[in-house]
């Protein structure tokens, strides 16, 4: 199949194939929007290239992913991903803890009619003041009648200054554990606790700010050195520095903070553990959080894991969408497993997916930009920025062997703002099947504003009712060749 670009965004084509070995085309384009005044989002001057692999957080040591490839074959839903840093309200980052952040995806609201101004009793008079305010005020009640368009993504989270869990020192230690002798075990004081300062400068919104956490003991370290070695398994070279006497890592989110065993407290000999500044409104973080997770009865904390931009691909819920990877499908000639689904190509957290966008939708994001950023204006609870999607289209012109040509529209899968470079990517995906019969020769990538794309979809329709009406034989012969 050749595949010719007709649009300035960066797109590139590629064969892709199902669990039943079917093979497909794909085409992925890339189209880099900036804002620089209010609410309106522009083609910015320089397009950023396909995401081809993964970006790390930290390169260096495989962190967390901040984005993931563009290449994947099919995502069922979209994606809505934010990059950047929440902004503590500016006149109440002195006294606030905690302030929240928040992101909405809406559908275009309906749109507003009012009524006709009032005229004069002739072309030189002007209405009435009486009849102006009348006017006004049914102005007025029409705005407050139309409804908001429907929201396909709405999500907040609370944002922290610096905290950590302290645990107390020893003569409180003593006491909690006479207390708790003392009552039978009825009355437990708390063995850490968590304490914040307050939220004064902004705070990055990736998953090394989440709960999450790896407890590794190297060799050589002083904390090696108190570490029990019995029933431990050491890996690396014998000797060398980087050998890991134990290592074990919050499967939902390796790179965050708070997650610790008591084997690597013990060890590490720590009396305060960084904890988590970004969380869930629904299921904050306690200290009782902490103890369960050291004891290792309640899991590693998974549901405490919490963003606004890519979940991770060893998170429990979204790593057993990859399938079943047994003896059987190992010693198979399978590409990918039978249960294999393609919602695991989705990269963002499931409250962040929504259906294929339309390219027109409206976004508002609260206290995720400076308050002197273009388009932002000042809320009681801090800053709000709102930006609308142009509503560009972008479509295939498809032409086969035998010469049919049609158009194939591209789905709106990947929405990605980056409130620090004042940005929002906008990732199309097309899927075209093979056909060994009359296979594909050619396909062209378009893009269509909002005007051209509807008066082609209306010339397509009427092409297409003159071909079903047209006599026997001739709608054969009216057929569009390339």
């Amino acid at each position: 199949m050749e595949f010719e670009n007709q649009t300035p965004f960066p797109a590139l084509a590629f064969q892709g194939i199902d669990q039943h070995q079917q093979g497909f085309h794909v085409v992925v384009l890339r189209q880099t929007l900036s804002w620089q005044r209010a609410g309106m989002l522009e083609f910015a001057d320089e397009q950023e290239a396909l995401c081809e692999e993964d970006e790390h957080l930290a390169p260096e040591d495989g962190g967390a992913v901040v984005q993931e490839s563009d290449l994947c074959h099919f995502k069922p839903r979209c994606d809505v991903i934010v990059k950047g840093l929440a902004y503590p309200p500016a006149d109440e980052a002195s006294r606030m803890s905690s302030f929240p952040v928040r992101l909405t995806l809406s559908k275009p609201a309906a749109e507003l009619v009012l009524p006709p101004r009032p005229r004069g009793l002739n072309p030189f008079m002007a209405p009435s003041p009486e009849a102006l305010r009348d006017w006004e005020r049914a102005c007025e009640a029409a705005r407050a009648r139309t409804p908001e368009g429907e929201k396909l993504v709405s999500k907040s989270l609370l944002v922290h200054g610096p905290r950590a869990f302290v645990r107390p020192r020893a003569p409180v230690r003593l006491v909690g554990a006479l207390l708790r002798v003392g009552s039978l075990g009825l009355l437990r004081w708390p063995r850490w606790r968590l304490v914040s300062s307050a939220a004064t400068t902004p705070v990055p919104l990736d998953l090394g700010q989440s709960w999450g956490g790896l407890n590794r003991i190297l060799a050589g370290t002083p904390a090696a050195r108190s570490l029990k070695q019995r029933g431990t398994r050491a890996s690396g070279a014998p000797g060398s520095a980087s050998q890991v006497l134990r290592v074990e890592a919050c499967a939902a989110n390796p790179a965050g903070k708070g997650f610790a065993r008591s084997w690597f407290v013990r060890a590490e000999r720590l009396s305060r553990i960084a904890a988590p500044r970004l969380e869930s409104p629904s299921r904050p973080v306690s200290a009782r959080d902490l103890e369960r997770v050291m004891h290792g009865n309640k899991g590693d904390g998974s549901e405490l894991v919490a963003g606004l931009g890519v979940r991770p691909k060893g998170h429990p819920e979204r790593a057993k969408l990859a399938g079943t990877v047994d003896e059987r499908f190992a010693a198979s000639e399978e590409v990918l497993p039978q249960d294999f689904d393609f919602a695991v190509w989705n990269a963002a957290w499931p409250d962040q997916q929504t259906e294929h966008l339309a390219g027109d939708e409206r976004l508002e994001l609260l206290n995720l930009c400076p308050t002197d950023q273009p388009a932002a204006d000042a809320l009681a609870q801090g800053t709000r920025l709102r930006l609308a999607l142009p509503g560009h289209q972008i479509a295939l012109t498809v032409r086969m062997a035998s010469g049919e040509l049609f158009y194939h529209q591209a789905s709106l899968d990947t929405l990605v703002v980056d409130t620090e470079k004042c940005t929002v990517s906008l990732v199309w995906r097309a899927i075209l099947a093979k056909d060994e019969e009359d296979p594909i020769r050619k396909v062209e990538a378009r893009s269509y504003a909002p005007a051209q794309w509807q008066q082609l979809m209306r010339d397509t329709q009427a092409w297409r009712e003159f071909l079903a009406s047209a006599p026997d034989g001739e709608a054969e012969r009216e057929v569009l060749h390339g």
